[in-house]
């Protein structure tokens, strides 16, 4: 019983492991999809841009069907998180354009 117990234990650790190592390579892939540009290639950004955003996806969706419902609770509650950061930020810029605007009047 505490054999099978200790290889589910490893079974999951892997699994998690892997699940965040490609969800790495994704974050990074996707990180260099928007430094190529700045970089002095002639004729290769553009198939150098595609194989990052193909690589970038393949590992995002491996990674999130490895770590399963942890992952996706944890990417949204960040999305969550930015959202409401960008729109509270939006909110002050309205509303001191608007006080500006009747100041001017």
């Amino acid at each position: 019983m505490n054999n099978n117990t200790n290889n589910t234990e490893s079974k999951k650790n892997i699994t998690r492991t892997t699940g965040y190592t490609l969800l790495t390579i994704s974050f990074f892939s996707w990180i260099c999809v928007f430094v190529v540009p700045f970089l002095e290639l002639k004729n290769h950004k553009l198939i150098i841009t595609s194989i990052l955003i193909i690589i970038g996806e393949i590992t995002f969706y491996a990674s999130i069907a490895l770590l399963g419902k942890q992952i996706i609770k944890k990417l949204k509650g960040f999305l969550k998180i930015f959202i409401n950061k960008h729109q509270h930020r939006n909110e002050i810029n309205n509303k001191s354009i608007g006080n500006e605007e009747t100041q001017k009047h």
